[in-house]
């Protein structure tokens, strides 16, 4: 909750508004989110920008928003004064804007890097792309942060070096071969303010090195980018400049019934509507991503012990060694919804072969047990 100290400075006007923000929600203990969110020279108007940005974040109760365009990094890593759920993370070399709010009591940053922050790349990257890798539910995943260049005239002049399009577009290449040679396994996120639309036509588009790979990546917000401008990021110059690409380890996730990504309009929940948004807290909406995966499935209660799960992915058979100093007792197989599939009582220790060949090809979570402690909780993958 908003800090008590807070509540009591809160202007009236605000009063008023965070009442109706008090009907916002993205965020559930069933799902993890990412957030992207242009906050347009944090703080735009202060003092107020501080009470409206904490009063949104705590409505949109997120695991993880990643933050473009921070002017301010004292006033913005101040708001872990008054965020009880949430830290800042936003060591950077350059500081150019770029930065983390993430759920602390359910995420864990296991690494932190920046990319690209050498020349040549750097031409083209004008923030250094900031990567956190993290802890979620057991599960591993890795974030990339970005604010491409801005501007341009919409077409792609690949003999300009300067142009912003093939800044661009040579970004988008640069970033996919690095996730393609460093992250081949690993479930990414690559987010934010990316200024441009995915929807122009190939020869122009410069997210083509991703579209053009569609078996390994998905911007989940294409749908936002073909539909209708009122759902658009970026209301000002009607259009959706700000994305979500995952990569193929995160396909399954994101295509089960309630996986969600949308543009969170703000400004529908405030008296003054995108007037008001933009005046006080910043001219493009945030876009975030629902997928379902439960904050307490794959809690260990002892993070020591360890069991190896292979091959994975998976054909028919899971073939496991037992590392720890227990045995392991039981096995059980969760969907990424949580639902028990199947549990199986090893009799023997001998015993470290499971058959799953009568399971559908997809994203598993597999419980290692000693008695009635989870030894170790895997993600799996059946072909």
């Amino acid at each position: 909750m908003i800090n008590k100290l807070l509540c009591l400075i809160l202007l009236s006007p605000l009063q008023l508004f965070a009442q109706t923000l008090d009907d916002l929600e993205f965020g559930t203990q069933e799902t993890f989110e990412v957030v992207t969110w242009n906050i347009e020279n944090f703080p735009k108007n202060e003092p107020a920008t501080l009470q409206y940005v904490l009063a949104i974040i705590e409505a949109l109760d997120a695991d993880i928003i990643a933050i473009q365009e921070v002017q301010n990094y004292q006033v913005l890593e101040d708001l872990d004064t008054f965020l009880d759920d949430y830290t800042v993370y936003s060591q950077s070399l350059d500081r150019a804007g770029l930065a983390f709010i993430y759920r602390h009591d359910v995420v864990e940053i296991t690494s932190a890097y920046e990319l690209f922050t050498q020349a040549p790349e750097w031409n083209n990257f004008p923030r250094f792309p900031m990567v956190i890798e993290v802890s979620y539910a057991n599960q591993d995943f890795v974030i990339i942060n970005n604010h491409y260049k801005c501007c341009g005239n919409g077409l792609l002049e690949p003999e300009d070096s300067w142009d912003e399009e093939t800044r661009r577009f040579t970004a988008n290449v640069l970033m996919k071969d690095y996730i393609d040679t460093n992250l081949a396994n690993a479930a990414v996120f690559v987010v934010g303010d990316l200024n441009d639309v995915l929807i122009d036509p190939d020869i122009h588009n410069v997210f083509a090195p991703f579209l053009n790979d569609p078996a390994s990546y998905l911007f989940a917000d294409m749908n936002i980018a073909q539909g209708s401008i009122s759902n658009w990021s970026f209301p000002n110059w009607p259009s959706h400049l700000d994305h979500i690409l995952i990569s193929n380890e995160l396909f399954e996730l994101n295509s089960m019934p309630n996986a969600v990504t949308q543009t969170i309009k703000i400004d529908a929940y405030l008296q003054g509507g995108f007037s008001q948004y933009d005046e006080y807290v910043s001219d493009h909406r945030p876009v975030g991503i629902r997928l379902p995966i439960s904050q307490t499935l794959g809690s260990s209660t002892n993070p020591k012990t360890k069991v190896i799960a292979f091959p994975n992915p998976i054909d028919d058979v899971l073939f496991f060694n037992n590392l720890s100093a227990g045995p392991i007792h039981k096995v059980t197989i969760y969907n990424m919804l949580g639902a028990l599939l199947e549990q199986k009582v090893i009799d023997h220790q001998s015993q470290s072969q499971i058959d799953i060949s009568h399971l559908a090809s997809g994203l598993y979570m597999v419980r290692f047990w000693d008695g009635s402690t989870v030894l170790e909780t895997l993600k799996v993958v059946k072909k």
